[in-house]
């Protein structure tokens, strides 16, 4: 991963009336780097990739892909670009080697140099057997294979792709993702938008959190985890009744580095939390709350969605 810019957007909005879907955007992407989009349905992430995919315009501000300007020469970005979309797109009653062969020559991507890629895609992602049955046919799996099928036979400068595994099965996840890391290695900048935490952990090398049209924090991984206030984090799920004072005896008591509650949920961050866990757990049955479970764990992209928004990505 380099250090010169691929993508970088400039206040980049996307209006619906009174809706604010993407809402002044600034973001540098590098060259050759998988860059995350991460956040829940709703944050914006898709009307992200479609404004610089062109197919929408801004409402206000612009994007630089390469030196293009996605406003004044959206022809010659969508020449260099590629993208794999949410739902796949498709002529139903063509089937998978018709389709990578139709796109591939949209790229002038044709002869034995075609055929070459369409046949490591088709085995790769597991599409040989069902590659001359009508789409139509097909599982929703199956059929977002093929959609990011055409993008790895493409093999773009500058990769999309929008939720690449929804609907796929475990192994065929695992198999996309190294072939979009793939795709990354031989030198294309891929953008990836999804809001499956694990996906995001897997692939990227650096995210940005959208939320509600807004950009959140963006960085590495595990910079963006070490962003957040130091500690394990316990997690408490109980029944019985939680209020304000509870929670600042709780602060008093053990001194957490952050703390969230909700209905029946408590996330608490405190350092030696292994140590720990059963003074905290014994204070709360103390206090009337019936503790329902208790896990400690590592701090994940949804701990860091959860320490900016006070939400998870799930909610």
């Amino acid at each position: 991963m380099g250090s010169v810019e691929a993508i970088r957007t400039y206040d980049l909005a996307k209006y619906y009336g009174n809706v604010k879907a993407l809402d002044g955007i600034d973001l540098d992407i590098r060259e050759g780097e998988i860059f995350t989009i991460l956040g829940p349905n709703g944050a914006g992430k898709t009307t992200f990739l479609l404004l610089l995919a062109t197919v929408l315009k801004p409402t206000r501000g612009t994007a630089v892909i390469k030196g293009l300007d996605i406003r004044r020469d959206s022809a010659r970005v969508r020449e260099i670009i590629g993208m794999s979309f949410q739902e796949p797109q498709l002529y139903w009653r063509s089937n998978a080697l018709e389709t990578l062969k139709f796109h591939a020559s949209m790229y002038g991507i044709r002869g034995s140099e075609r055929d070459r890629r369409i046949r490591y895609v088709l085995n790769r992602l597991q599409l040989e057997r069902i590659s001359r049955r009508r789409l139509l046919n097909l599982s929703g799996g199956q059929a977002k294979r093929i959609e990011v099928a055409k993008i790895l036979v493409q093999r773009p400068p500058i990769a999309f792709f929008d939720e690449p595994t929804a609907m796929v099965d475990l192994d065929g996840k695992h198999i996309i993702w190294e072939e979009i890391k793939r795709l990354r290695d031989e030198g294309s900048t891929v953008l990836v938008a999804t809001n499956e935490i694990y996906e995001a952990e897997v692939l990227s090398d650096r995210v940005a959190i959208f939320d509600r049209g807004k950009l959140v924090v963006v960085g590495g991984v595990g910079e963006l985890k070490e962003k957040i206030p130091s500690g394990e984090l316990v997690e408490i799920r109980f029944s019985g009744t939680y209020s304000n004072a509870l929670e600042e005896e709780i602060r008093s008591q053990f001194r957490p580095t952050h703390i969230v509650s909700d209905k029946g949920y408590i996330a608490i961050r405190i350092p030696g939390a292994k140590k720990k866990v059963a003074e905290v757990v014994r204070y709360l049955i103390d206090r009337g709350l019936s503790i329902e479970s208790v896990s400690i764990r590592e701090p994940t992209l949804d701990d860091v969605f959860l320490y900016y928004t006070k939400r998870r990505i799930s909610e």
